[in-house]
């Protein structure tokens, strides 16, 4: 049972840092096809990006959640010891550390230049659902 639980104490973590880099290839793609906004497509793809980047984030929270309630539950059966507390804390410093440079990327594009001013409206309305809200629903 003990190494059922060391799994699922590891293995989300794992699949955290997965997605943090399939995040920052997409963000990454965002920015490099993207130098400004000026026209329809660039609005779909910022779109675009925003749902990746939002719904794994959700994703991302989930998945760092479960080692710790994991962890309790071993813990209070007395199936896990408190040193395999460690597989807890690595892992989330590691995701801490991969993360780091994508947020940094995050904001690159979310300051993208908007040069047709008639998309203004609609950049800013998805800028607003990125940062302040849980899903992105237009």
């Amino acid at each position: 049972m003990r190494e059922q639980l060391l799994a699922l104490l590891i293995i989300p973590p794992f699949l955290s840092i997965l997605l943090t880099f399939y995040m920052r290839w997409v963000v990454g793609n965002f920015i490099k096809q993207v130098p400004c906004i000026d026209n329809e497509r660039h609005i779909e793809l910022f779109k675009q990006t925003v749902r990746i980047a939002m719904l794994g984030a959700l994703s991302q929270l989930l998945l760092m959640f479960i080692p710790t309630i994991v962890y309790v539950f071993g813990f209070a059966k007395e199936i896990l010891p408190i040193e395999d507390l460690v597989y807890v804390v690595v892992p989330a410093v590691a995701y801490l550390v991969v993360t780091l440079p994508y947020k940094r990327m995050e904001v690159r594009a979310q300051r993208v230049r908007v040069e047709n001013y008639s998309l203004l409206h609609e950049y800013i309305r998805v800028k607003e659902v990125w940062l302040r809200r849980s899903f992105p629903i237009w």
